[in-house]
């Protein structure tokens, strides 16, 4: 019996799932319009990954990258899979010329199984697939969810002995996929917007999925059918798309000659781990630092290895979580380190990653320690930038992109009856310094901070005649509190929250622009945390100064040609900033911060160079102030013995510096990913000789009128 196309497609539409038996039973010129999947089955995985004839020929030409659609890549990538698997050539399994799909109602353990099979990190989740008008796209399983999913129920392994880990894991592993959106995790994020069709263009699939979202694999869907909903017809790959730029490099313009120093790709920090650490403790860091992969060091910090998600797939009971990374080499062995130099050209590095297929590539210096990492995202966002302008980003697009913290999408409300002491102890068990504060009637009150509580006991110390400057040293050059002190500020721990003047009360809208939020809230009074409103009305969720940052770091184009400028350049060295010595209590740099209104100050030694500095953060976790008579040294300290070292020599965090030869991007860069609300800017002698504040980069991105502008605020309610 020979079939026509159109026969074989009435073929499809009356036959129910799933249809792959009867492909077999057809010669294979029939599939030629349909890009063939995989399921669960091993045994339909192997009979059908075989069947991806191409629809049409793909184009050989391209004149510009605006001119490519998501289609040209899709079948020039079947195209280099056939040809692979006709020369016996070993070839990417993750090619997005296989869907390899899940349903809802499968079991996480089989979806791990079946990433292994395909050599995939993430799998689109479908319902009814090829079934007309009723074939349900759920989103993307990605293997990072289910490790989240596993380091938020699992914890530290040094918590709760009784905790039985194995039982937690195998609760997981059993889970449907269906039930990881209704997880209670904020990890559980299965988009369903990391999407692209194939007559879409190249570009605006890279802009709006790939740099926006960093999403890293997106389900392709076809919708030229006569009347008939998209369905799911292929993925696409950030790797895809590299490879087939490196197959036509006139596509990468320009750009194709530059160094990645000077495409500004070298400021990105490495996050490394220890050989010793174990696979949990690897996967708590990736979850910390929202990365999916890690570099894994020796003892003299030499980068020996990556260590990347997909060792989940291999991983089905406990305790091969309890294991080091040195031990599981042994087993599985370690993704090997693809480096680049900072003179490698975007060209280079492009023809690299077609070559070996990285997740990341490393910058080590010549001791071989990793000293930067470059994405595959951030190679594409060379090409194309993320479109963004300042005056039409919305709150919520910034909550969507960047907010990553389990407390800003579900922050702990305090009860205004709550006191103080009750208050600091919460917040320091969430380590946090802001939180929201909700009167009886669940209506928020205000935004309460550590500062406002401290400011409290200052002033009450101060009225009852006991500055903040008498201190008794003894012999190990600590300071502490007289009794009558301590009675005093356990007196103003007992107070309620409602009887601080909180005069944070701004309610935003997920649809207020962000240029209206900096300028009127953020510069005008200088508030740190803001509370947002849901749909309802009802605060939800909270909005920080760092979360804009973090925005505008992924999203650099937003600071155009002002981001390579000078810190110099653009005004921000003031020659000279408030300091105090490193042997002064840490009361007293709290007092200068609060009566020159600072956010923050430089600590120095006696030579006046700087060693660190004193900020808000720095009561992050604490649940009295007895430690703040601690000579700042000593109160900074990183090591457990402190008393071992000469108060000049004790080691303290060093904060973010730079000079002012420095670009503001380069700077920005630098304190997002160290988490910092600042940089200090220092001479050839590390002196500060400046402070860049997120608040002077918010000015900077603002036009001169719209900062200087006297208007009330709309945000501000009293």
């Amino acid at each position: 019996i020979i079939f026509s196309r159109h026969s074989f497609l009435l073929l499809e539409f009356f036959l129910p799932p799933p249809r792959a038996l009867v492909f077999l039973c057809a010669p294979l010129p029939l599939c030629n319009s349909f890009c063939p999947s995989v399921s669960l089955s091993s045994a339909r995985f192997s009979a059908e990954k075989n069947l991806g004839l191409l629809p049409r020929m793909p184009a050989t030409k391209f004149n510009s990258l605006e001119e490519v659609r998501v289609s040209d890549v899709v079948y020039w990538a079947q195209k280099r899979k056939r040809k692979a698997e006709e020369d016996g050539a070993d070839e990417d399994p993750s090619s997005s010329s296989q869907l390899a799909y899940v349903s809802p109602s499968e079991k996480i353990r089989d979806c791990l199984k079946m990433m292994g099979e395909v050599g995939v990190l993430s799998v689109p989740v479908i319902e009814n697939y090829r079934v007309p008008q009723k074939e349900t796209y759920h989103g993307m399983l990605d293997i990072m969810i289910i490790s989240n999913m596993l380091v938020e129920r699992v914890g530290n392994v040094a918590d709760d002995k009784d905790l039985d880990r194995s039982a937690v894991l195998k609760d997981i592993l059993d889970l449907p996929v269906r039930a990881v959106k209704e997880a209670k995790e904020t990890t559980r994020l299965m988009p369903e917007n990391d999407v692209a069709h194939m007559d879409d263009s190249l570009p605006h699939a890279i802009r709006y999925a790939f740099t926006r979202f960093a999403y890293h694999r997106l389900t392709i869907f076809d919708r030229s059918g006569n009347g008939a909903a998209p369905h799911a017809v292929g993925v696409l790959t950030q790797n895809d798309v590299l490879l087939f730029l490196d197959r036509f490099p006139n596509l990468l313009g320009p750009q194709a000659a530059k160094t990645l120093e000077a495409l500004g790709l070298c400021s990105y920090k490495v996050t490394r781990i220890s050989e010793t650490a174990t696979v949990l403790e690897a996967f708590r860091m990736m979850y910390d630092s929202h990365c999916r992969e890690l570099a894994v060091v020796d003892s003299e910090g030499k980068a020996i290895g990556a260590f990347n998600m997909g060792v989940m797939r291999g991983l089905t009971e406990f305790a091969d979580y309890g294991q080091t990374l040195k031990e599981l080499a042994e087993k599985i062995p370690l993704k090997k380190v693809e480096t680049c130099a900072r003179t490698d050209t975007l060209a280079g590095i492009v023809a690299k990653v077609a070559a070996s297929r990285p997740i990341r590539l490393y910058g080590l210096d010549s001791s071989g320690r990793p000293e930067f990492v470059i994405t595959l995202n951030n190679l594409l966002s060379v090409l194309v930038n993320s479109g963004w302008e300042l005056k039409d980003v919305t709150v919520k697009d910034v909550l969507e992109r960047v907010q990553v913290n389990t407390w800003m999408v579900n922050p702990t409300f305090l009860d205004y009856d709550l006191t103080l002491g009750e208050a600091l102890k919460r917040m320091g068990e969430q380590q946090r310094v802001s939180a929201p504060v909700i009167d009886h009637r669940g209506r928020f009150f205000g935004m309460v901070d550590t500062n406002d509580i401290l400011y409290a006991v200052m002033d009450t110390l101060d009225e009852n005649y006991r500055g903040t400057l008498r201190e008794t040293e003894t012999a190990a050059n600590l300071y502490s509190f007289s009794m009558t002190d301590r009675s005093i500020i356990d007196d103003v721990f007992k107070r309620p929250l409602r009887s601080l003047e909180m005069v944070n009360k701004v309610q935003l809208k997920e649809g207020d622009l962000v240029w209206e939020v900096m300028r009127d809230v953020f510069l005008k009074h200088h508030y740190y945390c803001l509370a947002v409103q849901d749909k309802e009305g009802k605060v939800a969720r909270c909005i920080t100064q760092r979360d804009l940052a973090r925005f505008v770091f992924h999203f650099p184009d937003i600071l155009g040609e002002t981001g390579q400028r000078t810190i110099q350049e653009l005004g921000l060295v003031s020659g000279f900033v408030r300091a105090v010595n490193q042997r002064e209590p840490t009361m007293e740099a709290f007092r200068v911060m609060r009566e020159l209104g600072l956010p923050a100050v430089p600590v120095v030694n006696s030579t006046g160079k700087l060693v660190t500095y004193v900020d808000a953060n720095d009561l992050r976790g604490m649940t009295n102030f007895y430690g703040l008579r601690l000579m700042i040294s000593f109160f900074k300290c990183s090591v457990p013995n402190p008393e071992d070292y000469s108060p000049d020599s004790i080691p303290v965090p060093m904060p973010v510096t730079c000079s002012a030869s420095e670009t503001l991007q380069a700077v920005m860069i630098r304190m997002v990913e160290t988490n910092a609300q600042r940089g200090w800017g220092v001479d050839e002698d590390t002196h500060p000789i400046t402070v860049i504040t997120l608040e002077k980069i918010f000015q900077i991105l603002l036009q001169p009128p719209a900062v200087q502008s006297d208007a009330q605020s709309k945000f501000v309610r009293v």
